[in-house]
């Protein structure tokens, strides 16, 4: 099969171009891609009765533990989110967002969009809306148990 025509090369290349995107614009924030990707999610769920623990973290992104627990290293030491321990569970730290964060969430929303709309630019509605249900029937093939 043609390598341009193989749905799985096209995917994977999609999103590291995407991701590459959107490292060059959060650069001057001094973040990841990566690193706003647990942000990001720590800000969804501040208001809901998720435990953000590493391992949940880890779990919500489907990413291994030892990856997350780097990236929350260097948040940390950065100032972008907080750890403590665990009340309920000593070996384990309770991860939550700074105020300096907090503060520059819009900024990286934005960024987000911009880099989204740059890879969307020429989409029309309808297939914006027929992408995002592909992708999701995707994710939700992946990530439901058979």
């Amino acid at each position: 099969m043609n390598r341009e025509a193989n749905l799985g090369y096209l995917l994977s290349k999609a999103a590291r171009l995407t991701k590459w995107e959107l490292n060059n614009r959060l650069t001057d924030i001094g973040l990841t891609s990566t690193q706003w990707g647990v942000l990001h999610l720590l800000y969804q769920y501040k208001e809901t009765d998720f435990v953000a623990t590493p391992a949940a973290i880890a779990d919500k992104l489907h990413s291994d533990r030892p990856t997350i627990s780097g990236i929350i290293d260097r948040l940390n030491k950065n100032g972008w989110i907080l750890r403590e321990t665990n009340p309920d569970d000593r070996r384990s730290q309770l991860i939550s967002l700074t105020e300096k964060t907090l503060g520059l969430v819009s900024e990286m929303e934005r960024l987000s969009d911009e880099t989204m709309n740059s890879a969307v630019s020429d989409f029309s509605k309808k297939e914006l809306e027929e992408l995002a249900r592909y992708l999701s029937r995707i994710i939700n093939n992946l990530t439901t148990e058979k």
